[in-house]
């Protein structure tokens, strides 16, 4: 081999080790709940309450706390509601608040832009999803005995929410999007990449939640709208304002 040549073979392997180097620099992420019950997802909040289709639920925007009111007394979960089999994967809503450390020291700005990566790959993968939605919610509420009960439940100044579909699962992981065992290249601006192994601090805190769900026959995700009065006096629903893991949902049922 000419001098040549071996000058660049070396300049190229240094540029490899170089590299790989840069790319192993950190080499875990610690992904922790902070409030199993905060966490958001595309089927709806993680339900650590144990509702189901059909329950009432007060809220109070100015002391965050939600309370159960009452279920819906006419409400036949077979013939008002449908269920469909649904995807087994749920992606994780950023208002989950999700705590990301890593196992190496980084700038701020770098933590930052790698725990934002890293949250928006994180995922839940589930066996045997199902969808449940209430066919015709307006009408079922409107109902004599279910419009006595949500009349007494309305107060000024509070919200009050039905809740109105979900999804059910046998069980529930936490996963990492386009990975292999959860090892995965995140990258900063400007080239810098750094390979993470990622460990999920709240997975038995998951598996506990959803073991009782099952238990209780709840659902294991679920969504609320609020129902508000019509100027005719019927009661009518829309999408409520704020996320419904900005409240304390401790006393909301479970």
């Amino acid at each position: 081999m000419s001098p040549t040549a071996k000058l660049r073979k070396a300049a190229w392997f240094s540029v490899a080790m170089a590299s790989l180097v840069v790319l192993m620099a950190c080499d875990s992420a610690s992904v922790s709940c902070g409030n199993i019950s905060n966490l958001q997802t595309n089927m709806g909040l993680l339900n650590t309450e144990g509702e189901v289709l059909g329950n009432l639920i007060d809220l109070d925007p100015v002391s965050k706390n939600a309370g159960y009111a009452s279920e819906l007394k006419s409400f036949d979960k077979v013939n008002d509601a449908e269920t469909n089999p649904d995807s087994d994967e749920a992606d994780m809503d950023t208002s989950s608040g999700l705590d990301i450390s890593f196992s190496m020291t980084l700038t701020a700005a770098e933590t930052a832009a790698l725990s934002s990566e890293l949250a928006s790959n994180v995922q839940l993968k589930l066996t045997n999803s199902n969808r449940h939605q209430m066919k015709l919610p307006a009408a079922v509420i409107n109902r004599p005995e279910n419009a006595a009960i949500i009349s007494g439940y309305m107060h000024p100044g509070h919200h009050l929410v039905l809740v109105v579909a979900g999804n059910t699962s046998e069980s529930a992981q936490f996963t990492t999007k386009n990975s292999a065992n959860n090892k995965i290249a995140l990258n900063l601006p400007g080239g810098k990449a750094f390979n993470v192994t990622v460990n999920y601090q709240c997975q038995d805190s998951l598996a506990e939640t959803v073991s009782k769900d099952r238990a209780a026959s709840a659902l294991t995700f679920f969504k609320v709208v609020e129902i508000v009065k019509a100027q005719d006096g019927s009661y009518t629903t829309q999408p409520l304002v704020e996320p419904l893991n900005k409240y304390n949902l401790s006393n909301a049922l479970r």
